[in-house]
């Protein structure tokens, strides 16, 4: 009976503490272990993002670049940080899933040009300013927080993703489709082209005109000055201009 114990006791450290992996149809999974690595990367002169897999990263504008990682000890090996050409992709290993995990990165760089997040993965841009326009795409459920001064901001929001903005921009051309939240009433928007479908819904400050679509029980407010210029919606949808 003591050996058994034994026995037992051992299993539940192995489980907790060791890097436990399970096969599954689906893939591996993986449990990341208490202690946490920092990793400096010296990648350079990327101006495009690309997250993925839960990370929880943090993007701020800087004459010199910085890639700060902090990851699970025993995940490191798993770790997909790398450079194609100007892209950065922050992700994990493919095939695998990961438990109990870890997974966080700090950004700095001179500019920005594109940005996609996914994989349920939460991303702030803090006080930005874009050398030129900017594209930013946010799906599969992930969270979007910016701070930004754009001239051109082409911003896509599908599949139950959310995003808040603060800052201003010359041109906004945005989309949300598949029950995302664009919060947007704190970016103030010279000009704005608004795309929401199927359940989606977006707050929007425009000062000057803009053209709206509004499809499939998709529900858009606007503040400020802005008149629209053409507005399609059929019934389901609304629009509402609010103080």
């Amino acid at each position: 009976m003591q050996h058994l114990k034994i026995f037992l006791l051992l299993i539940v450290i192995l489980f907790n503490y060791a890097c436990l992996k399970i096969n599954t149809p689906g893939g591996i999974v993986v449990w990341g272990s208490p202690e946490i690595s920092t990793i400096t990367l010296d990648n350079i002169n990327f101006n495009e993002i690309v997250v993925a897999d839960k990370f929880n990263v943090t993007i701020q504008q800087g004459d010199q670049y910085s890639i700060v990682v902090r990851v699970n000890q025993n995940l490191k090996n798993f770790l997909n940080v790398e450079q194609k050409y100007t892209v950065l992709d922050v992700q994990m290993k493919p095939n695998h899933f990961y438990k109990d995990a870890v997974l966080e990165a700090d950004i700095t760089l001179p500019n920005l040009i594109y940005l996609d997040v996914n994989g349920i993965s939460k991303v702030s841009v803090n006080e930005f300013i874009p050398k030129q326009d900017i594209r930013i795409d946010v799906t599969e459920g992930s969270t979007l927080l910016a701070n930004l001064r754009a001239k051109g901001l082409f911003l896509s929001v599908k599949n139950s993703s959310e995003v808040e903005f603060s800052g201003s921009a010359i041109y906004l051309k945005a989309e949300g489709i598949n029950a995302s939240t664009l919060n947007m009433l704190d970016i103030a928007a010279q000009r704005a082209n608004i795309y929401l479908s199927v359940g989606s819904d977006g707050i929007f400050n425009i000062r000057d005109r803009f053209v709206a679509e509004l499809r499939a029980s998709a529900t858009m407010q606007y503040t400020g000055d802005g008149t629209a210029e053409k507005v399609v919606k059929d019934d389901s949808s609304t629009l509402e201009k609010t103080d």
